[in-house]
């Protein structure tokens, strides 16, 4: 996918509906609350934000995940977008993904790159909603990662998300010893993206076609 093709078709997505939690479902394993209004004890939840890094390389749009450092914890070892908790000093989600963003990687995002933002979610387990944020760089950027937070960078062609064969089903085993079965997942790369970050690019993908 050029670049002329994804910034025509990204745009003429974000001029009609999201496609909301319709597009969460499709990769949303169990049963989980999709909306605000579903969720039990909303007020503890923490903000937070995510941002989906967009750009070409050699004229083929490519975005990233990270692969968080294992540790005794919900997320530990998992696939992610780059993003964070809100701060205090952040006026806007939007600015938190993009700060989340540098600390994480180190690429510098504008109000110039921003695209849009995506459907809201949230993840129980560790009590955060996510509002995640689209961007487009002209080019990419050199990598910075804070090896506290990131183990791995992982870049890979956005044109794969259209792709059928790339969802899948798996059996995960979570942080607390139970085994989910039939958890759908990105394949990217061979890595298993799922949970928060396979629901939030299912949405991207809705955009993509």
């Amino acid at each position: 996918m050029t670049s002329e093709e994804f910034l025509t078709q990204i745009r003429t997505s974000f001029n009609h509906p999201l496609p909301g939690i319709e597009a969460h479902k499709l990769l949303t394993p169990g049963k989980r609350p999709l909306i605000r209004e579903e969720v039990p004890d909303i007020e503890e939840y923490r903000a937070s934000a995510v941002a989906i890094v967009c750009y070409p390389v050699d004229n083929n749009v490519h975005s990233i995940l990270i692969q968080r450092p294992d540790y005794n914890g919900n997320h530990g070892g998992q696939i992610s977008l780059p993003g964070g908790k809100a701060e205090p000093d952040d006026l806007t989600m939007e600015y938190t993904a993009r700060r989340e963003t540098e600390e994480e990687i180190g690429w510098k995002l504008s109000e110039e790159h921003y695209l849009g933002q995506l459907t809201e979610l949230f993840i129980p387990v560790s009590k955060f909603s996510v509002q995640p944020f689209l961007y487009f760089c002209e080019g990419p950027q050199p990598f910075l990662p804070d090896a506290r937070e990131v183990a791995k960078i992982i870049q890979f062609p956005v044109a794969d998300l259209r792709r059928k064969s790339i969802v899948k089903t798996t059996t995960i085993r979570v942080s607390s010893g139970m085994n989910l079965k039939d958890v759908p997942y990105f394949d990217i790369d061979n890595h298993v993206v799922w949970g928060a970050t396979a629901i939030i690019l299912s949405e991207f993908r809705e955009l993509l076609s």
